[in-house]
């Protein structure tokens, strides 16, 4: 990628717990936005509760914050969401889920974007390989920009609804 920073180091992802250590520190640092694509939610990294936890202090100390997460398979997120799902439907000012459209469904990427500086890059959503960026602009700006593509193109889901009562 042709913009990033000439020191910003890209890390290899191998595991999970790697994976999770990146998501958890990149979470803990959000400032004003969160961005994930995710075939389902992947309940084993983002319904942990160290993200949820990460995810809720940005959501309730920060007034501009903004979550944006782009599902492929809305009923499975629902479905196996404990954590998260109910945490959407508590603040909804500042969760906002998406399903993509089916021609986006099928890839199998998933991203996590930090305030458009922190990226983990998976090619394979479900599978822990990838790399991780820190703190770098420029390499995260791409992924910033296929992030907007894939979100203006996504549609709002009623699996994500909570029940009025």
């Amino acid at each position: 990628m042709q913009d990033a920073e000439p020191t910003a180091a890209l890390s290899q992802i191998a595991d999970f717990e790697t994976l999770a250590t990146y998501t958890d520190r990149f979470a803990s640092s959000a400032r004003t936005r969160v961005d994930v694509v995710t075939p389902n939610l992947e309940p084993q990294l983002y319904d942990r509760p160290a993200f949820v936890a990460a995810v809720e202090r940005f959501a309730l100390d920060r007034r501009d914050a903004r979550v944006r997460i782009l599902v492929a398979d809305a009923q499975a997120a629902v479905r196996y969401s404990r954590r998260l799902i109910p945490l959407t439907r508590r603040l909804p000012s500042v969760f906002e889920l998406r399903q993509l459209r089916p021609k986006h469904a099928d890839s199998p990427r998933a991203l996590l974007i930090i305030d458009g500086r922190h990226v983990i890059d998976r090619p394979q959503g479900g599978r822990p390989d990838g790399v991780a960026s820190e703190d770098s602009p420029g390499r995260a700006k791409p992924y910033a920009e296929t992030f907007e593509a894939l979100y203006a193109e996504s549609d709002p889901h009623t699996e994500f609804r909570g029940l009025q009562l």
